[in-house]
């Protein structure tokens, strides 16, 4: 009760936000969410969550951080770890926030082998009953998932049937967000 945070904490904040870049994302967020009729997000990685920097959901009313292991943002950030990061064994105790959610070690592994062998990760009601997430990483060139970037939105909208179509419009957002966020030196070679 006697420290506050005062206005020099927003604007380090902010200063922080553009020299990352991640201003450079918001309109090819935007341009994903109005093309797929979905919220579209991208997060990093911050110990055990994935921290929602820029998107859809970065408003007042919505927390920014969530757990790595009942999220597609989070399943991308663990299956493409960048260096020093930690995998699943690194994670504290992992909580159900559904009867869906992955809460033993050894099936989060299993499902971060499919990440990795699928290109993409599925949350499908492991955070919240009818909610439908897809995402997929946003690379360097090293193969490190620098962010996670993710569509979501009710499994009626986001369908069995239009999976592919979903992955290839993120999978482009993804390709864009690399050039935008990433310098010359840090991005994959474009025939990857």
């Amino acid at each position: 009760s006697r420290y506050r945070l005062g206005p020099a904490v927003t604007e380090l904040g902010r200063l922080s936000y553009h020299r990352r870049g991640l201003h450079l994302a918001a309109p090819e967020l935007a341009d994903l969410a109005e093309r797929t009729g979905a919220t579209a997000d991208l997060a990093l990685r911050s110990g055990p969550h994935a921290v929602i920097v820029a998107g859809g959901s970065v408003t007042p009313k919505v927390g920014l951080r969530r757990p790595l292991h009942s999220t597609a943002l989070g399943k991308v950030l663990l299956a493409w770890a960048r260096p020093g990061e930690g995998g699943p064994s690194s994670l504290p105790p992992l909580p159900a926030f559904t009867d869906r959610t992955i809460v033993e070690p050894a099936a989060l592994e299993a499902e971060l082998a499919r990440v990795r062998s699928d290109t993409y990760a599925v949350n499908d009601g492991e955070s919240a009953h009818g909610v439908r997430t897809l995402a997929v990483p946003v690379l360097d060139g090293a193969g490190h998932a620098r962010f996670a970037l993710a569509v979501r939105a009710t499994p009626s909208v986001i369908t069995d049937g239009r999976t592919d179509w979903f992955l290839t419009q993120a999978r482009s957002c993804a390709r864009a967000l690399e050039v935008l966020l990433l310098s010359p030196v840090e991005r994959r070679s474009p025939a990857r």
